[in-house]
């Protein structure tokens, strides 16, 4: 996890986005990935927002993965980003993609993993009403 956070680390000082570099160097590993995610979103860094249509389209494929931490993964990481995206107007990501999110959320209420039902619990409403704004 230290070498994964190096390397976010050494990538924020090449954007020299400032806000960017303070927030990772503010993450401790213990603190969770949906920390982590929070902190990079909330810096609002735009070489990450011009990122996140790609990288909400890719991230569904997961999922369906075997490894329940992963599954976790995605939804913390999908919550963060289209929870910022979904409230602004210019920075929107499109609405099929919203809905498959929505649509993949909701069958993992099922997920065989507490954890993963748990962390989906906690996040589909977040989604669904900002879907709901727009």
């Amino acid at each position: 996890r230290q070498a994964c956070l190096d390397t976010l680390t050494s990538l924020a000082r090449v954007t020299q986005f400032q806000p960017l570099i303070t927030s990772l160097s503010s993450y401790t590993p213990a603190q969770g990935f949906p920390a982590l995610v929070a902190k990079i979103v909330s810096c609002k860094c735009g070489a990450l927002i011009e990122m996140y249509p790609t990288a909400v389209a890719n991230a569904i494929s997961y999922f369906k993965s075997k490894n329940p931490m992963l599954r976790c993964n995605v939804v913390s990481f999908l919550a963060e980003v289209l929870c910022y995206t979904q409230d602004t107007e210019q920075e929107q990501v499109q609405e099929e993609l919203v809905s498959a999110v929505i649509q993949g959320m909701v069958e993992m209420l099922k997920d065989q993993d507490r954890e993963v039902r748990k962390l989906v619990s906690m996040n589909l409403g977040r989604v669904v009403i900002l879907s709901i704004k727009n």
